[in-house]
């Protein structure tokens, strides 16, 4: 054992004060937002680029993703009509 570890091993099993429970608290709540906005940040970055990914070059137009078309096969299947599949 080193000779920090008896002294975390102290700190960890003395007890704690309200004002220091408070102190701990604020510290997880403060680090739990700042990775909120770290994930947040990256989503909307890779929302961005899967957005301008499904755009066509030569008409600007937006391309159904996987989903929307999954749903509209489902649709045209259940509707049906002639020659729709409900291929995977």
């Amino acid at each position: 054992m080193m000779p920090y570890q008896s002294y975390q091993q102290f700190e960890a099993r003395r007890p704690k004060s309200a004002a220091e429970q408070r102190a701990a608290a604020d510290r997880g709540g403060e680090l739990a937002a700042a990775a909120s906005r770290s994930l947040r940040a990256a989503a909307a970055r890779m929302r961005a680029l899967a957005g301008a990914s499904r755009r066509t070059r030569s008409s600007g137009m937006t391309v159904a993703a996987p989903r929307e078309a999954a749903g509209a096969a489902r649709e045209a299947v259940s509707a049906g009509m002639p020659g729709a599949t409900a291929g995977r």
